[in-house]
């Protein structure tokens, strides 16, 4: 044994000198000729098992084991000199704890920092009272939560840097960091110590506490829009309608008015500025409705005018609107109820038959057709309309009045057959069954009265209008009865043609020659012509009623008459004739 060492000690082997010492258990040797041999962790181990923990942390230091030094040096307490070691083997979280353990917070947060842990270096760096670096570290957390998608998390964050930038003094980054956080009270108190009284008032709006941004409004930086703002969420509405003004933010003052209970002064006022659909629905609420027609039209809005000048009493107003809006038969209903018939007809003349339009204006038409004697024409578009494939309301209407035109036409049978249609569905509609009633009886007054010879009967009515008294007369081609015009209040002769069915073309013709020639002479020697009219396929014309003695009955009454007599007769009916003479119309019969 004593040779081998002498042999090891002469040949340098450091190594089995060191296993030979590791067994005769001298660890101090082992570890030393461990050391000299390169192998440092050994040297270590046996270093530790020795106890001597200084020169096991020397071995690992020479043996480029700093890390491993290091932890030995925590192992046994000493984190100030692990410290060196850890940052030494860029350890930076070992070496952030190891500073913390050993109260050194400015190299923990650095180290902290360096490991990307920005949350306990901004803890560090606050506990060092470094706010400003603390402040750093957590607006990069905040950027991290961020990016992680944890909102819930950086707003906790940022909370806590906005107290860390106050501490600093930045009042106004603490507080616009706090706009940011919707945590305006807190923002609004650090721009007031800032002596920001705009930002703090903006701030008192965002929370809700107006009131409290009303002290601020004598200062010189708060704006005029800034304090009508003001104004209007603590409900001075009049006074922020007039900054508003001032601005020439017409909206906005329009707003405050009608908030400040005048609405009619908000409609001027945009009226005036030319926002007319607005004033015209601030009008229309105010129940100015004459003024939201007025505004609606100058927009452009005509429909909505025309219902507004309605709603006003401003008829015709509502029917040009209505016109103007392409929408005759609501025009028409606007002239129908100031009476202005002749208008609203003319509108419903306008649609045409291929108008989805042209039933509604029909059924409109009806009672105005009838009141202008146009009873006939009446006839004729009710019959035109295309027969529903159900019956409703539309269908009870045509069928009404059609029985209104054919009872005026004197076609009593006929109308009396729709009457019955439309009581048959509705009992209850308009007068229909009233008038199925008299048609029914007036069939049977006439059935008990009617003369063998196809003439006419006291007490006939021809097109509900002209009521048959007597007959005054007849000749090869005609009849004349004495009769009452109803609707003109006054007696009246009518003339009935007495013609066979295949000539009421010619004579139809013929009478309205006549009748148009007779228009056309005014003299007192002539008798006055008024109107064509048809019933059951024959013709009459209505004429002045002249009462007293016919020539014919005087001369056989009393013979022949004296020459003055005679002369003053013929004076009469060559003045007459005169007038027709210069009116160049020739009396072929005379």
């Amino acid at each position: 044994m004593a040779q081998s060492k002498i042999w090891m000690l002469l040949a340098g082997d450091h190594l089995g000198l060191a296993d030979l010492y590791l067994r005769r258990g001298d660890l101090a040797s082992a570890a030393e000729r461990y050391a000299r041999a390169g192998r440092f962790a050994e040297a270590a181990k046996v270093s530790i098992r020795a106890g001597r923990i200084p020169q096991a942390v020397e071995w690992l230091v020479r043996g480029n084991d700093p890390k491993a030094a290091a932890e030995l040096l925590v192992g046994e307490g000493r984190h100030r000199e692990a410290v060196v070691l850890f940052e030494q083997a860029g350890a930076h979280w070992a070496a952030a704890e190891a500073a913390l353990h050993s109260n050194q917070l400015p190299r923990a947060a650095r180290f902290f920092g360096l490991a990307g842990d920005d949350e306990r270096a901004a803890d560090c760096f606050e506990r060092a009272g470094d706010f400003a670096a603390a402040a750093a570290a957590l607006e990069r957390v905040a950027t991290q939560k961020e990016q992680a998608g944890n909102p819930a998390e950086r707003r906790q964050v940022e909370l806590r840097r906005a107290r860390l930038l106050a501490s600093l003094g930045r009042r106004s980054d603490a507080a616009l960091l706090l706009d940011r956080l919707d945590e305006p009270l807190l923002a609004a108190d650090l721009h007031l110590r800032a002596n920001d009284p705009a930002a703090a008032a903006h701030s008192f709006l965002q929370a809700g506490a107006p009131r409290r941004a009303l002290p601020l409004l004598d200062s010189q930086e708060i704006d005029s829009a800034l304090r009508a703002r003001i104004l209007s969420a603590t409900s001075s509405h009049a006074e922020a309608a007039l900054l508003y003004r001032e601005l020439g933010e017409w909206a906005l003052a329009a707003d405050q008015l009608v908030a400040a209970g005048d609405p009619l002064a908000a409609a001027e006022l945009l009226e005036s500025h030319g926002d007319a659909i607005r004033a015209a629905e601030l009008f229309e609420a105010a129940g100015r409705f004459a003024d939201a027609g007025r505004c609606y039209a100058a927009a452009g809005g005509l429909r909505a005018a025309g219902e507004a000048f309605s709603r006003a009493g401003w008829h015709r107003e509502a029917a040009a609107s209505f016109l103007a809006a392409a929408d005759p038969i609501m025009a028409a209903r606007e002239w129908i109820r100031i009476q202005d018939h002749d208008s609203a007809a003319a509108s419903l003349e306008g649609v045409v038959p291929n108008d989805p339009r042209y039933e509604d204006a029909t059924l409109l038409l009806a009672p105005l057709w009838l009141a202008a004697d146009r009873s006939g024409e009446l006839l004729e578009r009710l019959d035109s309309l295309a027969v529903p494939a159900t019956a409703g309301t539309r269908d009870l209407e045509r069928s009404y009045w059609r029985g209104r035109a054919l009872e005026v036409l004197g076609r009593t049978e006929a109308a009396r057959e729709a009457m019955a249609r439309v009581v048959a569905a509705d009992p209850e509609h308009r007068d229909a069954t009233a008038r199925l009633t008299a048609l029914s009886d007036t069939l049977r007054a006439l059935g008990s009265r009617k003369s063998g010879d196809g003439g006419l009967v006291p007490g006939q009515l021809l097109e509900g209008r002209y009521l048959i008294e007597r007959e005054m007369g007849r000749g090869g081609m005609s009849r004349v009865y004495a009769a009452t015009d109803r609707r003109r209040g006054e007696r009246v002769a009518l003339k009935v043609l007495v013609s066979r069915p295949h000539e009421t073309a010619n004579a139809v013709q013929r009478l309205r020659n006549e009748i148009e020639i007779c228009r056309r002479i005014d003299h007192p020697n002539v008798v006055r012509v008024f109107e064509l009219g048809r019933f059951d396929d024959r013709l009459f014309v209505t004429m002045e009623l002249l009462e007293g003695v016919t020539l014919d009955r005087l001369l056989r009454a009393r013979g022949p008459l004296p020459e003055e007599r005679v002369g003053l007769l013929v004076g009469e009916v060559l003045q007459g004739l005169a007038e027709a003479h210069r009116l160049r119309i020739v009396h072929r019969d005379l």
